[in-house]
């Protein structure tokens, strides 16, 4: 972890003013080039954010003195600009808050100020470390940034709702964007190429759907956590800024530390999972416990270290005089971060359109052991039929079996879905058959079947003419699924002729 007194220190400026010697000497000896004096008149802070106004007295400009340096505490301090006897240096990551003392060397001396330069100490002006600014971006009011370089921005795609509709999280190379349903849990999550889609929350149980940065998807249900309940009850309104920070940290942990370990266990590649597991994130934790009590003044007061820990992300740059101008600066830097992580994030959507609206068909209606659901492109009535392993068939005509399969949506308008499934535990073992009928409509149908056995999950896809039905695929309970990939040379088609 970086010295937190060199990071608490760091883009500090002093501004050097050195006047010329107004005394009046007849025939004075010319200045030798090599020699200067420094002495340090004073030293201003301005607001809260130290901008020390050094006089220093010499006899050279800085814009013809060559060959010297400036040092503050014996640590080099970078020369940022001269204007004549004008010199802007930058405070030395090294320094630690405190008393300093100013040297200027030149021409083999060096002379140091009889007074010392002030630097203060941030973290007294953050809410238990943690940094925030203000924007002018209403899709991303507020962004907070800790000491370890730990980002947090809410998001509001309707600036007049009261409560985030998401927010992305950027520390290092883990860059994620969720979004929230109304209950402020977690939708959709995209982090390190993948698509997650959770649904149908319980206070013991939940479901989500992972699709990979190749596209495929897998389906994981009924997966068991602790304390939703709790966590939910135990969410405190906030109003402002501060409030739409703890909602974002607090939906981001819940994801994280109910969630996480259950996906693992479910087999969600860890890659996923690491974009959401914060449950030890400085950041989220803090966030989550200091700001429901925290005054909206806290804001303001933490806005100089706000520029101090955005030095990773370009803010050393823009940290200038005024500096609520330059907190300005950084935040949209970070804002800017924001909108291209929510863009990628909105291209992958799109790519994975297709699967995203099957699994979320597939996680609205009833699953098991072993869930069919078809989907298709148009308004033509298609069917799904599966036959079991006791030779029972599953169809809109018949749409529940002995074994406890059963047909609980038939889609008689398009697109679906149909979805044929037995509870878990109720699966007979054996061989499953599964076709799709177009039973009506003009136009052939693009369809996509989900196969869900066992926790393994396999798409099928393919395209069918009116009246005519395909086997799909067959496959064993718990056996391996077999691929599929069907078009319409390929397909062994026949007529059904029973009407609903």
């Amino acid at each position: 972890m970086k010295n937190k007194n060199i990071i608490l220190s760091s883009l500090l400026f002093v501004a050097v003013t050195i006047f010329s010697s107004c005394e009046e000497i007849i025939d004075p000896p010319e200045p030798p080039e090599e020699t200067a004096s420094i002495i340090i008149a004073s030293i201003s802070p301005e607001e809260t954010y130290v901008k020390a106004a050094l006089d220093l007295q010499t006899n050279i400009s800085f814009d013809t003195l060559s060959n010297y340096s400036i040092s503050i505490g014996g640590e080099p301090a970078e020369v940022v600009e001269t204007n004549g006897t004008t010199v802007t240096v930058k405070v030395p990551l090294e320094l630690s808050p405190g008393e300093h003392l100013v040297s200027l060397s030149h021409g083999g001396e060096s002379i140091s100020s009889p007074s010392q330069l002030n630097v203060l100490d941030h973290a007294e002006l953050t809410v238990e470390g943690v940094a925030m600014a203000l924007t002018e971006n209403p899709e991303y009011p507020i962004v907070a940034i800790n000491e370890e370089g730990e980002v947090l921005m809410p998001i509001f795609t309707n600036p007049d709702n009261e409560s985030p509709s998401g927010a992305v999280y950027i520390h290092n190379d883990i860059r994620t964007y969720m979004s929230f349903d109304e209950s402020l849990l977690p939708e959709i999550v995209n982090t390190a190429g993948y698509t997650m889609l959770f649904a149908n929350y319980t206070d013991v149980s939940f479901d989500v759907a992972v699709i990979s940065p190749d596209g495929e998807l897998s389906i994981h249900r009924n997966l068991e956590h602790a304390e939703l309940g709790n966590s939910r009850n135990a969410r405190r309104e906030s109003a402002g800024s501060l409030g739409s920070l703890a909602d974002a940290a607090s939906t981001f942990s819940i994801a994280g530390c109910l969630f996480g370990d259950p996906m693992l266990a479910a087999g969600v590649p860890a890659a996923a999972v690491n974009g959401i597991a914060h449950c030890r994130s400085p950041l989220m934790t803090t966030v989550n416990g200091a700001l429901y009590s925290a005054p909206i003044s806290s804001i303001e007061n933490s806005a100089p270290a706000f520029g101090v820990y955005s030095n990773d992300f370009g803010c050393d740059q823009v940290m200038r005089s005024p500096y609520r101008e330059s907190v300005t600066d950084c935040s949209e830097i970070l804002v800017t971060e924001g909108i291209d992580l929510d863009l990628a994030s909105r291209l992958l959507r799109d790519k994975h359109a297709e699967s995203l609206e099957l699994a979320r068909q597939s996680l609205q209606y009833g699953g098991g052991d072993v869930q069919i659901t078809l989907t298709w492109d148009n308004t033509s009535d298609m069917d799904l039929h599966v036959t079991e392993p006791n030779g029972e068939r599953i169809y809109y005509d018949y749409p529940t079996s002995s074994s406890g399969g059963m047909l609980d949506v038939d889609d008689i308008d398009g697109y679906g879905p149909e979805n044929i499934f037995w509870s878990q535990g109720q699966s007979p073992q054996g061989i499953y058959q599964v076709e799709v009928n177009h039973y009506e409509g003009e136009s052939a149908a693009n369809f996509t079947v989900l196969v869900q056995s066992l926790g393994e999950t396999r798409q099928y896809t393919g395209n069918l003419a009116p009246y005519e039905t395909i086997s799909v695929v067959t496959f064993t309970l718990g056996e391996t699924l077999p691929e599929g990939r069907f078009e319409p040379a390929n397909l062994n088609a026949r007529v059904l002729t029973s009407k609903k």
